[in-house]
């Protein structure tokens, strides 16, 4: 047996940049954004000292930044002779969904792997988080579900100004093909560039209409039918014992996955699935595939992106109302939780992600120490 010891590195995070996170998250509600950020590391201690929010696209699934965005950012801190070597820290929230590490995620992160390391955090409107560390020099290590402590420094009192910052950089972007802007969980500094052109415009009303295939999506009151007695579900109530087929009775069939897998014994199918437009089918099958050595991930993955889907529909439908849907999120995040365990450090898997927008840190002058909020 292998023995590996690991200290637990301290991460210092600013009070101001947590503050300018949460308000950022919480204006692009539902949908994502990101951004990133200074650290400087002190002996085992890192500290992140600044953020920045940059021009971008949102949707609920994903914020694409602008490479030229990161470039000018970059010429900004040199001619302030601040570091670029510091720019070391990616944040993004995940809307109302659950803060966990999606493939993109993990791809972004792995594109980074050119630097000693690497501090990424995930965050949503509803105040969860999950904070990481990984490590590629000498060998690569990942420590995820770290805990920060905050640095107090000069609070942010003139909350407008970052609002007006947000409306003049953050636009939303919308797909009308089909509903794969619910999936990605996670954008990347450049993401889905060519296959963003194949989108149209969305309505007004602010979601798809549903695509026109050979498998039509089901009418919304067919999908998940109200409460007799009511045209809302005003109530949703969760037992400690209770299990995703206990929630969502309508939506899952225990018959079999679409996509084979090897050693599920306990299989599950969503019986709407051939209704679904063909792309999402096509999203749903490679998300299972891609975790086909962990059997239960995998199940749960499907699960997770076909209800984020329906309660997204459903709410706009106006079939259930905000606190039912974001009290359905909440429950499928504590779920996807429990089933990531709680490890703290663990050494990661080799992931093959296509290379995203890299940080260069040439012509970059050093720093003792992190520079101020307002030399930034």
């Amino acid at each position: 047996m292998k023995n590996i010891s690991v200290t637990v590195p301290m991460i210092k995070v600013w009070s101001s940049v947590l503050a300018k996170i949460s308000l950022w998250t919480r204006l692009s509600s539902p949908n994502e954004v990101s951004g990133i950020g200074l650290v400087k590391k002190v002996g085992s201690v890192f500290e992140v000292y600044a953020v920045f929010l940059l021009k971008q696209k949102v949707t609920s699934a994903d914020s694409d930044l602008d490479e030229q965005e990161v470039m000018k950012l970059m010429a900004d801190l040199n001619k302030k002779d601040i570091p670029t070597e510091d720019l070391r820290f990616w944040w993004h929230s995940h809307g109302t969904t659950g803060t966990f590490w999606s493939g993109q995620d993990n791809s972004t992160i792995n594109s980074m792997s050119y630097l000693p390391w690497f501090i990424s955090l995930v965050v949503n409107s509803l105040g969860s988080y999950k904070l990481r560390i990984d490590a590629w020099d000498p060998f690569k290590i990942n420590c995820d579900n770290l805990d920060y402590v905050i640095h107090p420094d000069i609070p942010i009192e003139d909350t407008e100004r970052y609002t007006e910052e947000y409306k003049l950089k953050v636009k939303e972007d919308f797909f009308a093909d089909d509903y794969l802007q619910y999936y990605g969980y996670g954008g990347t500094w450049k993401q889905r560039a060519a296959a963003a052109k194949q989108f149209k415009p969305k309505t007004a009303a602010g979601f798809a209409k549903p695509p026109t295939t050979s498998h039509p999506t089901k009418p919304v009151d067919q999908v998940w039918p109200p409460n007799e007695d009511s045209d809302m579900i005003d109530e949703f109530t969760i037992d400690e014992d209770s299990d995703m087929s206990d929630v969502l009775p309508v939506l899952i069939d225990t018959t079999n996955l679409p996509v084979p897998l090897d050693g599920i014994h306990n299989k599950t199918e969503f019986s709407l699935f051939d209704r679904l437009p063909e792309k999402l089918q096509e999203y749903l099958s490679e998300t299972v595939l891609a975790y086909s050595d962990d059997p239960e991930r995998a199940v749960y993955a499907l699960l997770n992106g076909y209800i984020v889907a329906t309660i997204r529909i459903l709410q706009e439908a106006e079939v259930i109302k905000f606190e039912t849907a974001t009290t359905m999120l909440r429950f499928m995040e504590n779920e996807l939780q429990r089933l990531e365990g709680k490890d703290i450090c663990n050494e990661t898997k080799e992931n093959t992600g296509v290379n995203m927008t890299s940080l260069t840190t040439t012509n970059s002058k050093s720093s003792e120490s992190p520079s101020s909020e307002s030399e930034v």
